[in-house]
């Protein structure tokens, strides 16, 4: 045999070796994660169409806010964290846009802050003035009713209490502003 052969034998060696141990290697992560039991399914979102659970959360105001105090009429509910990119300019955006609209709105809007403390949302709030309630979910009860996964995640609820639209990751304004029109008007026309 030439050196060639056993070079080459070597090399077909050590490739099945690494094989080898890749195959034991994936078996034995399959038998752990098997032996964890099931996997959960994914959560699916709160269907469209569908009524939306009532909730009362205490506001970084002090006071108790209920969704059924809305009845009647459309309310956009937004979920967010201080923490997330782009929640609270998108939050300052919408206030704008709000306070533009003015008394001709007819959409409530409702800001859920998810699992942090008052002494760590009151600040924020103030600092930017905003004009909406902003709700404090410390224990994630109405964001996990509600299905949430992302911040932020605007969910749009006509004046009978069903889930119309929602919007998933960073909100714009105008797009949000569009998106309430037709909740908004149908809310008048049936004033």
């Amino acid at each position: 045999m030439g050196p060639y052969v056993v070079i080459r034998v070597r090399s077909v060696v050590r490739w099945l070796a690494v094989v080898a141990i890749a195959l034991a290697a994936g078996l034995l992560v399959m038998n752990l994660l098997t032996s964890l039991g099931p996997v959960a399914a994914p959560v699916a979102a709160l269907p469209l169409d569908a009524s939306v659970p009532d909730f009362t959360l205490p506001s970084v105001a002090g006071n108790q806010v209920s969704l059924s105090a809305y009845k009647g009429r459309p309310v956009l509910l937004i979920f967010w964290t201080t923490w997330c990119p782009g929640c609270v300019d998108d939050l300052t955006a919408l206030d704008a846009a709000v306070r533009d609209l003015g008394e001709t709105s007819a959409v409530t809007v409702l800001a859920v802050n998810i699992m942090e403390s008052r002494d760590r949302v009151e600040p924020l709030v103030r600092q930017h003035g905003w004009s909406f309630p902003v709700l404090l979910d410390a224990d994630g009860a109405v964001s996990a009713a509600y299905r949430v996964r992302i911040a932020p995640t605007a969910l749009l609820i006509d004046g009978g209490g069903l889930l119309r639209d929602r919007l998933l990751g960073s909100l714009n304004a105008d797009r949000l502003i569009a998106r309430l029109a037709p909740l908004a008007n149908s809310s008048r026309s049936r004033s």
